[in-house]
């Protein structure tokens, strides 16, 4: 039983610290590129990156999301399975491709060249999370960010190519070693199955898509509708609170197979944990938040700030275990409706704050948006009750 349960400590400790990589990515990247540019380059940078992660989303096709279902059903097949899937997706990249390519106002093709290096690395996140390949994974991950932040610390007066092209050698390096790691589940002999994994993956791409949406959407609006320098600030300030949210996935992500095979009462204390240890972290997180805003980045930001963050954090530790369950009883369609529901309030209440509210308007949106889907998924989830045993 102890070495059952050092096991499964390891495998939480090395997901963690995988995505953990994630803040420090997200905060060292925009630092230098601010330090060694401006603020306003990185608006620049910012307003490329959301166009090029939303197409990734497209690309991946709701694989993340429905390959570990297969893998269950299916444990013996996971290598042809995984190419299957990849292979089948290829289909659709020329046209996201070409989307992206004409809305890039400049350096479309280093932006076209990141989405499709994204559309490999993202591929074999199924792989990692069922193999549990956390450390493997870390490592990788860290090896991709300390090969980016290199290439920006030695780049003086960066323009938005050059930061592109650092991100870009950055995957680049990910790419290879995750085929190398990966190697024994690339199936020899694939099989495209357009029905299997373009069919059947939709609702699991309308709730990743509405899943991005509902944490972004934010952040889209405030492309449109602000300048690069406001741009800039909101996504760090914005990305870090996010950041939270992707706290409890750090937790319940290596328990994918637990949750999925768990009761309803086991799901509930599940829950119920994990919704108390957020609330714990929220005064840490507000206080370091507050401090990086203001001594590391040089922003003039004040507590509502912090305050609003955290409350765009929080609800997803409420519920993230009860997500499990409901697509578990295929309830795939009400998360997508519920989803982009919240996402299209959280839109509207953007545009409507952030001219007087600025970036706590920005953050309040969002936060009401998180706060209306932990209402939805905590409902559905009780009238199953009696099903989900």
């Amino acid at each position: 039983m102890a070495s059952r349960d050092l096991h499964r400590f390891l495998h939480f400790g090395w997901n963690a610290a995988r995505y953990a990589l994630g803040p420090l990515a997200a905060m060292l990247i925009p630092w230098v590129v601010m330090k060694h540019g401006t603020k306003a380059l990185w608006g620049e940078v910012v307003s490329v990156m959301i166009t090029v992660q939303l197409a990734s989303h497209f690309l991946r096709w709701g694989s993340r999301e429905m390959l570990p279902r297969m893998f269950a059903e299916k444990s013996t097949a996971i290598p042809a399975l995984w190419t299957g899937s990849v292979i089948t997706r290829l289909w659709l990249v020329p046209p996201v491709a070409l989307v992206v390519h004409f809305l890039m106002t400049g350096s479309a093709a280093l932006a076209v060249v990141w989405l499709l290096l994204l559309f490999v690395n993202n591929s074999f996140e199924a792989l990692a999370i069922w193999r549990k390949r956390f450390l493997h994974s870390f490592m990788i991950d860290a090896a991709g960010l300390a090969i980016t932040l290199a290439g920006l610390f030695t780049s003086k007066d960066p323009t938005l190519d050059r930061v592109l092209q650092c991100v870009i050698i950055g995957q680049t390096a990910r790419t290879l070693m995750l085929c190398a790691v990966f190697r024994s589940d690339i199936s020899p002999t694939p099989k495209a199955d357009t029905r299997m994994h373009l069919g059947e993956a939709v609702p699991f791409l309308l709730i990743a898509l509405s899943g991005l949406l509902g944490s972004r959407v934010d952040l889209y609006v405030m492309n449109l509708t602000a300048g690069r320098e406001t741009l800039a600030e909101y996504q760090v300030i914005q990305g870090y609170f996010v950041q939270l949210q992707a706290l409890a996935g750090i937790i319940a992500v290596p328990f994918t197979r637990e949750l999925y095979r768990m009761g309803k009462a086991g799901v509930e204390k599940a829950t119920s944990r994990l919704a108390s240890l957020g609330l714990l972290a929220l005064l840490p997180v507000g206080v370091i938040g507050q401090s990086l805003f203001t001594r590391f980045y040089g922003f003039d930001t004040d507590w509502r700030v912090c305050v609003a963050g955290c409350l765009v954090g929080w609800p997803v530790f409420a519920y993230t275990p009860m997500v499990q369950t409901l697509y578990k009883h295929g309830k795939e369609t009400t998360m997508v409706t519920a989803g982009f529901s919240t996402a299209g309030i959280s839109a509207v209440l953007t545009w409507l704050l952030v001219p007087r509210f600025g970036i706590t308007g920005g953050l309040v949106s969002a936060a009401i948006s998180q706060f209306l889907m932990l209402v939805v998924v905590r409902s559905i989830f009780h009238r199953l009750a009696p099903k989900a045993g």
